[in-house]
């Protein structure tokens, strides 16, 4: 068989395998979705979740729903304290050079989201162009739904 047909039957052969993967991906994050909801209610009796960020990772949160509707956003995910941290140069150039678009910033720890809810409160020009929310569960309605209330153009993660 000639090198061209058997990289066409390559393709064909990864794109099956994508499309498996995602449906195993749908299938497993369907079922799992009830003990992920137990997990977040363990942890907020842990005091390691609250009211808000519970509900913001089932993408249940009408401010990141009225701040897409505001221009057009980036979402920019951060895990922890340290790539929060590091994200606030990148943020400051985006603000910059990109003046119609605002930020949609999520974290994963109540830690963090501190640290960033305090630093656009302290910053009248971080006030109403960024925006935090607890990143959602990684479940493929929440995700649908995330995605769709906030409509993101760009999305960065930041990893250490």
């Amino acid at each position: 068989m000639p090198a061209g047909q058997a990289t066409i039957v390559g393709k064909a052969n990864m794109k099956n395998i994508g499309s498996i993967i995602f449906l195993l991906y749908k299938f497993f994050s369907i079922i799992l979705l009830p003990i992920f909801y137990l997990l977040i209610i363990y942890r907020k009796s842990q005091k390691k979740e609250c009211q808000i960020n519970y509900l913001q990772r089932f993408a249940i949160n009408k401010n990141s729903v009225n701040f897409a509707k505001q221009g057009k956003v980036i979402w920019l995910h951060a895990v922890s304290v340290g790539e929060s941290n590091s994200a606030w140069n990148l943020i400051d150039e985006i603000l910059t050079i990109l003046p119609d678009y605002n930020i949609l910033f999520t974290t994963t720890t109540v830690t963090s989201a501190q640290l960033i809810v305090q630093k656009i409160d302290n910053n009248p020009a971080y006030q109403t162009r960024i925006i935090h929310q607890y990143f959602p569960l990684d479940s493929y309605f929440v995700v649908k739904k995330f995605l769709r209330n906030t409509s993101p153009s760009l999305c960065i993660f930041i990893e250490s």
